[in-house]
C-alpha cells in the first residue's frame, strides 16, 4: 500500500480552506399567462399575488413548491390593490383595499384558513412586515405616516410617534427599524434609519433609507451624494450594517443602479431592487441575481440562500450555490479521498 505523503495531504487540506465562491441558479416558477407581483418566500415555498384571472373579479394568492408546483390557495376581490405584504412561517399578512385611499391589513393563517383583522383604520396601511405574531406597518391615518405595531395581546399602537414621515418598517424579535424622511426639496431632504425596542427605546442608527433586519443586524444604504433627494437616491453609495454591540460599520461600496429599494435579507445574504435585482454577501461581494437581460425585475424576497423576484411578468427563484472550478482526487487506504478546488467566477 502506498502512503499519502505529508506534502500531498497538506496541499489538499489547504484547498479545503479556499472559499467556495458562488453563482446564481435561476428557475422560472410561474406558468404561461401569469401576472404576478410581490413574491414572498419561506422555506421551500414561494407565495405571490397573481392577477391573471382578474376578469372573474378576483386576484389569486398562489403558492409554489418544488414538489407540488403551482396552486391557488386563496382568492381576493379584484379591487384597490389587494396584495401579500409579508410572511412568517405559516402566517401571511394581506392588504385589503376598501377604496383607492383606504387599505386595511389582515393576518391569514395558512394552516387553518382563518383570517383576522390587524387594522381597519382610515387611510392607507401598507409596507407591512411580520415576526412571529407581531406585525408592523406604515400607517397613513394622520398628517404624517407613522410606524404602527400589532399583536393579539396588545392590539394596535404607534411605535415611536414623530412629526416626520416614517416609512418601510421591518421587524425581527422585538426590534423594529424604519426610515424617517424629512424635507420636500433637494436642499432639505434627508433620510435617517431608526431602531426601536421596548428596552432601548428609539435611537438613530445611520443615515440612509429602506433598512432590513435579521436577528440584531440592521443594514441600510447611504447614497454617495450628500443630497439623497430623487433622482440621487439611485446613485452609488455605501452599504452599511449596525448592531447594538458593534455600532455602525461599512460593508461595501455598492455599484447598483437602484440601491436599497425593497431591501430584504436573511443571514449574510442581502438583496434589493425594483428595476434590477442585486445581492451582496461577504464571500461574493455584489452580484447580479437575474441571469437574463433585457427586462425590468425587482421586489426580492430572501430566505436562506434563495431569492424570489419578479421579472418579465413571471416569478423567478434564484439560488446561490458554490461553483466548482476543478476536482483534485487521489487514492488512499479507504479507497480515495476527493476534494473540490474552488475558484472565483469570472
Amino acid at each position: 500500500m502506498k502512503r499519502v505523503s505529508f506534502a500531498v495531504f497538506t496541499a489538499v487540506f489547504m484547498l479545503a480552506l479556499v472559499p467556495a465562491f458562488g453563482q446564481w441558479v435561476e428557475t422560472r416558477i410561474t406558468g404561461d399567462g401569469a401576472s404576478p407581483y410581490t413574491p414572498k418566500i419561506w422555506g421551500d415555498a414561494v407565495y405571490w399575488t397573481d392577477a391573471r384571472n382578474y376578469q372573474t373579479g378576483y386576484v389569486d394568492i398562489r403558492k409554489w413548491t418544488p414538489s407540488g408546483g403551482e396552486a391557488i390557495i386563496r382568492q381576493l376581490p379584484w379591487e384597490w390593490g389587494n396584495d401579500i405584504e409579508a410572511i412568517y412561517q405559516d402566517r401571511l399578512v394581506l392588504m385589503r383595499g376598501v377604496s383607492s385611499s383606504n387599505w386595511d391589513l389582515y393576518a391569514y393563517d395558512l394552516a387553518t384558513g382563518v383570517e383576522i383583522p390587524i387594522t381597519t383604520a382610515g387611510g392607507k396601511q401598507q409596507n407591512a412586515d411580520i415576526y412571529e405574531g407581531t406585525v408592523v406597518w406604515e400607517d397613513h391615518r394622520g398628517t404624517y405616516s407613522q410606524i404602527y405595531m400589532w399583536d393579539e395581546a396588545g392590539g394596535e399602537r404607534a411605535v415611536s410617534p414623530s412629526t416626520t414621515n416614517q416609512t418601510v418598517p421591518k421587524i425581527w424579535g422585538d426590534r423594529v427599524v424604519w426610515d424617517e424622511r424629512t424635507g420636500d426639496t433637494p436642499e432639505t431632504y434627508t433620510s435617517q434609519v431608526y431602531s426601536w425596542t421596548p428596552s432601548e427605546g428609539t435611537q438613530l442608527v445611520g443615515y440612509g433609507f429602506n433598512p432590513a433586519i435579521y436577528d440584531d443586524r440592521v443594514v441600510g444604504w447611504t447614497p454617495a451624494k450628500t443630497d439623497p433627494y430623487p433622482p440621487y437616491l439611485y446613485q452609488p453609495g455605501t452599504l452599511w450594517e449596525w448592531t447594538p454591540g458593534g455600532g455602525k460599520v461599512t460593508l461595501a461600496e455598492h455599484e447598483s443602479t437602484n440601491p436599497g429599494n425593497n431591501t430584504d435579507m436573511w443571514g449574510d445574504l442581502i438583496a434589493w431592487g425594483s428595476t434590477n435585482v442585486g445581492a451582496w454577501d461577504p464571500t461574493n461581494g455584489f452580484t447580479r441575481v437575474p441571469q437574463g437581460t433585457g427586462f425590468s425585475c425587482g421586489f426580492p424576497s430572501v430566505y436562506d440562500n434563495q431569492v424570489a423576484w419578479v421579472g418579465n411578468s413571471n416569478i423567478y427563484l434564484s439560488t446561490l450555490v458554490p461553483e466548482p472550478g476543478s476536482l483534485l482526487a487521489f487514492g488512499s487506504l479507504a479507497g480515495g479521498l476527493g476534494l473540490a478546488a474552488w475558484r472565483r467566477r469570472c
